[in-house]
């Protein structure tokens, strides 16, 4: 082990033993823009940091940029960024700090905003203890019903199933063998295959699948036997046309481009805001006359709402040819308020250049 490392591993262990015992003193909470004590083993500059964003991690987890999944205080963050060698820094932001980021960290002047930048850039995690299951090596275990090569898969990656289920994608949740990612894969049909990489097989794909070259991967892919049994699932370019349309939504959204987005609807298009409690709340909009009114009525801040543009790279597969994207929203004024969780869940009618939205369903996200 070089000194480098050895280094690297003693400031990450003794950045966490600082921040747990900040943590059973006085706990840091995430502020709005105010400058506090920065976590052990980072320093604070004031302002947004730079470098580039990190949606999901060099391990393939999607990384809940923005969105604070888990975390509640400033070393909560920087616990998450010392687990993950491609995070150099991170940025708070109207009360959260998941803003992960990588390459050279500096900070530019923003109100609002404080950088907190790792010590010594991207420090060496420590190694995961690991249960290998396949592909450790230059062996792939043969697997019935599937294709098997070394190197990794292609595709897409599958955060939640279409039956909206949570995936626990590279997890390998009550997972012990190949043969279980097997008959898991097999449980979904919007599940056209697998990767394994360092003793985990629970890498999800969809799409369509190739492979690539890569050390220590072994790629399983579906027999076309096994996906003609999956009659109902739309074709990868199905798929794939309805997500661009998606995307292409969100955008023109975030601009408040009213006539673009209703380029993108049925001419009876519905809008469905669900209740929140007891009714309360619950609104919908039919044709495009209501909808532009509702439009023009509701600009999107951007300020205002974190993830959606990002859960729309990665939308979730539902029943039928739904697609669902979870996102958050800020409920208050300025600092004062709180983030929200919101999915909307869009459906379609057509095909083709025809494809368009027919329904879009959004509410609080309780799940």
């Amino acid at each position: 082990m070089s000194r480098f490392v050895l280094a690297a591993g003693l400031t990450a262990l003794v950045a966490d033993a600082r921040r747990i015992q900040n943590k059973e003193s006085s706990a840091t909470k995430v502020t709005a823009g105010v400058m506090v004590s920065a976590p052990a083993g980072y320093d604070e500059l004031p302002g947004k940091c730079s470098g580039r964003w990190i949606e999901n991690w060099e391990d393939g987890r999607y990384a809940h940029y923005g969105e604070d999944h888990h975390i509640s205080s400033l070393d909560d963050c920087a616990d998450t960024c010392d687990e993950h060698t491609d995070c150099a820094g991170f940025y708070s932001k109207n009360g959260k700090c998941s803003h992960w980021r990588s390459g050279s960290i500096s900070a530019s002047p923003q109100s609002g905003h404080v950088c907190y930048r790792k010590q010594g850039g991207g420090a060496p995690a420590p190694p995961a203890h690991s249960h290998h299951h396949s592909g450790g090596g230059s062996r792939c275990d043969a697997m019935d019903g599937y294709n098997v090569a070394p190197g990794k898969c292609s595709g897409q990656w599958i955060e939640m199933w279409a039956d909206g289920h949570f995936s626990h994608y590279g997890e390998d949740h009550h997972i012990s063998g190949v043969s279980d990612f097997a008959d898991t894969c097999d449980e979904h049909p919007d599940c056209f295959g697998f990767y394994t990489k360092d003793g985990k097989c629970s890498h999800w794909r969809y799409g369509s699948l190739s492979v690539r070259p890569q050390a220590g991967h072994c790629c399983y892919t579906k027999s076309p036997s096994s996906l003609l049994e999956a009659d109902s699932v739309l074709s990868p370019a199905d798929w794939d046309a309805r997500e661009a349309l998606v995307r292409q939504y969100i955008h023109a959204r975030h601009e408040n481009r009213v006539d673009d987005v209703l380029e993108l609807l049925t001419p009876d298009a519905h809008y469905h805001i669900s209740a929140i409690a007891a009714g309360v709340g619950e609104h919908n909009y039919r044709g495009h006359d209501q909808i532009r009114r509702y439009l023009k009525d509701n600009h999107v801040e951007n300020d205002e709402i974190s993830g959606d543009e990002a859960a729309a790279r990665h939308p979730a597969h539902r029943h039928g040819d739904h697609l669902r994207i979870t996102f958050s929203h800020w409920e208050g004024l300025g600092w004062a308020g709180l983030w929200v969780g919101v999915y909307a869940e869009f459906e379609f009618h057509g095909s083709g250049d025809d494809l368009r939205i027919s329904k879009i369903t959004a509410g609080a996200d309780t799940r």
